[in-house]
């Protein structure tokens, strides 16, 4: 499992088109979520040309084919949202200007077109270059950072959101944002420019109508229902914004955002770097001169150049957190303990044979033996999980897991589900035929390793595993045109907010429905459970939907969750280290407001 913290297309037109934009979108190691080729549609939907399925292929992304309850706002979004403001050191430390922040990178985008991707290792190198519509700050804040006051307005009982767009912003080419910008970046995260839908801002889909530009400085988003979420979601630091007109092709070679960075120069394989965009709407920002990421092998790679102090920021792997700890007890660097994902799981794809048949599904759920593997691939260092994390406020506690949720069975209870695995694969009339595990091996080599314990895990139950290793890019594309039966997949949120994960994964045509499930008891509770005000009400519809997603219709086999550990020296102030849990907006990747304190 990749464990980045610092840095998840099909095409309607000519073949041609689509491998020329396959080309630059890259992917997550497996064990990490995985970046598939962006999904192309007609918008609002198209049909994927995905191989033949023994079921009807769901269509995506697009609006939930369901009715729209009476419109509720939110229990976050109010009628004049209060204006936050950026953050700023302690009133007794005045931040100090200039130096150059160096962070690793274990790769360099082939290109800068971020609404495209969904691997936040990337956002390291991208996020700085752009400038959203909503802005995260840090922790829960979400504010209209180009708007005038940094406000906006709910109208039409919520279903309308209001924006005066603040003059003067300009892109790095010197042209100035207008709204006209901004309806374009959206419509462009939606599929309806080019039919290109991004992985994670296309979730928006769900709850945008229309998006209006009556006027230079005004513009108006226009919602199927009102919704909270849908300011959280364009706060991601995928969501940005680009100059009207601005093309895919232009921007393979090119970036043209607003952000507080600008590229100096970049070579791939090497490094890249960053300096002050002079030009930034925020007075004061960026406090940094630049920033500096330098592409390094692996893990083990970022640690020993950490501890050398060729990085400012770094991850500690297994190999080298004694030596990270005592950096920390000497007091030259502090550290966080993350948890790494919010999902990840042996998925399956369910729209044909053999796993279109939900006894075979439910056969794998319950031959993973979770307790052995937490000790054998995560070395002892797990938490149990179902569908969303412990730290999202929507998991469930271990002891409404272990030996009560399927699969999740120890000691003599595990032995019982292997048995009831058994005479599930034998109802399924499973005739000893060859199951493929398609695998993407990562630089760790842990994804190795946890591909082969599950192949002997499901041998366990009497089912035959052959392993398929390809590349990162095979893997995507065969995800992407439901070529592929069992593999791991993993997923995170970066809002905390279940409308992304539900609404991006596992809805009818979801942007990052890979496993081509489809259901409208789903798709009905989606629509109920984002519209829901009361947050305990919420919740158990949340849990509803995990129950039916996991447990009954057995999409994907959730595995444990593990930490990562991320530390930086003393000297870098103000960061917030960026990662898998709480909310993760676009702001802290930026790094606008870090700023250095006697760095040698």
């Amino acid at each position: 499992m990749n464990k980045r913290l610092t840095s998840h297309m099909r095409h309607s037109s000519p073949i041609l088109i689509m491998l020329t934009l396959l080309i630059f979108v890259l992917a997550c190691g497996p064990g990490q979520e995985p970046t598939p080729v962006p999904t192309a549609t007609q918008a609002p939907t198209a049909t994927p040309t995905a191989a033949p399925a023994a079921t009807p292929t769901p269509t995506r992304p697009g609006p939930v084919a369901t009715p729209t309850p009476t419109p509720a706002v939110g229990p976050v979004a109010t009628p004049t949202p209060t204006v936050a403001p950026i953050p700023s050191s302690s009133p007794t430390v005045q931040p100090k200007r200039g130096g150059d922040l160096v962070v690793g990178l274990l790769r360099l985008s082939a290109h800068y077109d971020v609404q495209v991707e969904s691997t936040l290792g990337l956002l390291a190198e991208l996020a700085p270059l752009y400038t959203n519509l909503f802005y995260n700050p840090g922790g829960d804040v979400v504010i209209c950072e180009i708007c005038v006051d940094q406000q906006y307005q709910l109208e039409n009982a919520g279903k309308t959101m209001a924006f005066n767009i603040k003059p003067g912003i300009k892109f790095h080419n010197g042209q100035e944002m207008t709204s006209a910008d901004v309806k374009y970046s959206l419509e462009k995260m939606m599929g309806q420019i080019d039919g290109v839908v991004s992985p994670r801002c296309g979730v928006i889909n769900n709850y945008v109508d229309n998006v209006q530009a009556p006027s230079r400085y005004v513009l108006r988003i226009n919602l199927v229902r009102p919704s909270a979420f849908v300011a959280k979601a364009l706060s991601m630091g995928f969501c940005v914004i680009y100059p009207a007109g601005t093309t895919r092709a232009q921007l393979q070679s090119a970036s043209n955002g607003s952000g507080p960075f600008i590229v100096k120069e970049k070579l791939l394989g090497s490094h890249t770097r960053l300096e002050r965009n002079p030009n930034y709407f925020k007075p004061g920002l960026p406090y940094l001169d630049g920033i500096i990421g330098r592409q390094v092998a692996d893990e083990n790679a970022e640690g020993a150049a950490f501890l050398a102090h060729r990085l400012d920021i770094g991850i500690a792997p297994k190999t080298y957190k004694p030596q990270f700890e005592k950096l920390q007890a000497r007091g030259e660097s502090a550290g966080a303990k993350i948890l790494e994902k919010r999902f990840i799981g042996m998925g399956a794809l369910v729209s044909k044979p053999p796993f279109d048949n939900i006894k075979m599904r439910q056969a794998v759920n319950l031959a993973i033996d979770r307790s052995e593997w937490g000790k054998a691939i995560l070395e002892g260092e797990y938490l149990p999980s179902v569908l969303f994390g412990p730290d999202t406020g929507w998991g469930r506690p271990e002891s409404e897991i272990w030996d009560v949720v399927p699969g999740w069975g120890r000691g003599a209870k595990k032995q019982q589900e292997i048995e009831q695995g058994k005479r599930l694969l034998a109802e399924a009339g499973y005739s000893g035929y060859d199951v493929e595990i398609m695998s993407s091996p990562n630089s760790a080599g842990d994804t190795v390793a946890s591909d082969e314990l599950a192949g002997a895990m499901l041998g366990q139950i009497g089912m035959r595993t052959k392993i398929t290793w390809v590349t990162t890019a095979v893997r995507n594309l065969r995800l992407l045109n439901y070529d592929w039966t069992l593999s791991q997949a993993a997923g995170t949120m970066t809002t905390g907010d279940p409308d992304e994960f539900l609404g991006g994964y596992f809805i009818t045509g979801a942007s990052r429905n890979w496993y081509a499930y489809s259901s409208k008891e789903i798709d009905q509770l989606f629509v109920q459970m984002s519209s829901e005000q009361d947050p305990v009400k919420r919740k158990q519809l949340v849990r509803q939907m995990e129950d039916i997603i996991m447990v009954k219709d057995a999409v994907s086999a959730p595995l444990p969750l593990t930490y990562t550990y991320i530390y930086w020296y003393v000297y870098v102030k103000e960061y917030i280290p960026g990662g898998f849990g709480g909310f993760r907006g676009g702001g802290p990747t930026r790094k606008e407001s870090v700023w250095l304190d006697g760095k040698g």
